[in-house]
């Protein structure tokens, strides 16, 4: 059964999709090329300029991605993603408004109370995680995927949060 025949009951059974010849080094090479320019550009302090020259790169490349190799599965996730991007406008509001616990330095475009590209991040953060924790439920099962990019989420994404606060 290809993935253009699927019904929404089957799409949350995944395995009889293919995991493409490269895809997973794709999207570790992005991981990977997030964390280094995120950590750079904390060490130069740019502040939100490189934050969305960043997050504009990386789209791009996954949005490239998805057209030059026809992955209809990663562009689902790709699409699917800016749900939770947006999303966070919510939390981002509650911690910069209600508990003063979130504090963006002043500059740049925002939308309600976080930076523009923020949504944007959350969308390329929210992919990777999606296609790391599909990849390990194929091979460890719901359970372990599902507390192992958890924990994965758990070490990431506050290492973001940390090197945004050298950024500026």
């Amino acid at each position: 059964m290809n993935d253009a025949t699927e019904t929404p009951a089957m799409s949350l059974h995944t395995s009889h999709l293919p995991d493409l010849p490269g895809r997973s080094r794709f999207v570790l090479f992005t991981l990977l090329l997030v964390l280094c320019c995120n950590f750079a550009s904390s060490r130069v302090g740019w502040g939100w300029p490189t934050a969305a020259a960043i997050t504009a790169v990386e789209a791009g490349l996954y949005v490239t991605y998805c057209w030059r190799r026809r992955d209809r599965f990663m562009a689902r996730i790709l699409m699917f993603s800016p749900a939770a991007g947006w999303t966070e406008l919510l939390a981002d509001r509650w911690l910069v408004d209600v508990t003063g616990t979130l504090v963006y330095p002043p500059g740049g475009p925002f939308v309600w109370r976080s930076p523009l590209y923020m949504p944007f991040a959350w969308t390329i953060v929210t992919t990777q995680l999606g296609y790391f924790g599909w990849w390990l439920c194929r091979r460890f099962g719901l359970v372990t995927a599902s507390m192992l990019i958890g924990l994965f989420g758990a070490i990431n994404i506050p290492l973001y949060e940390q090197w945004a606060n050298g950024a500026g």
